[in-house]
């Protein structure tokens, strides 16, 4: 049986956010999770760790888990 990839979202305030299909999908509520405590500026770092992508700005950071599940 071949495995896929799932996404989970982790907030630094407020923990799991959600489990999607795709990274795109993934990052997208990450980056509105960091944004929404008004500061629009953010970075986005996926080289620190093969499986976590981390997105952040002064205020909150999310971080975007791969999954692999059968």
């Amino acid at each position: 049986m071949a495995l896929t990839n799932v996404y989970q979202v982790d907030g630094s305030h407020d923990g799991p956010l959600g489990i999607f299909s795709s990274k795109k999908k993934a990052l997208a509520a990450a980056i509105a999770y960091v944004q929404s405590s008004g500061d629009n500026n953010y970075s986005i770092d996926d080289v620190s760790w093969n499986t976590i992508t981390t997105v952040s700005n002064d205020d909150n950071q999310a971080d975007v888990i791969q999954w692999a599940v059968k």
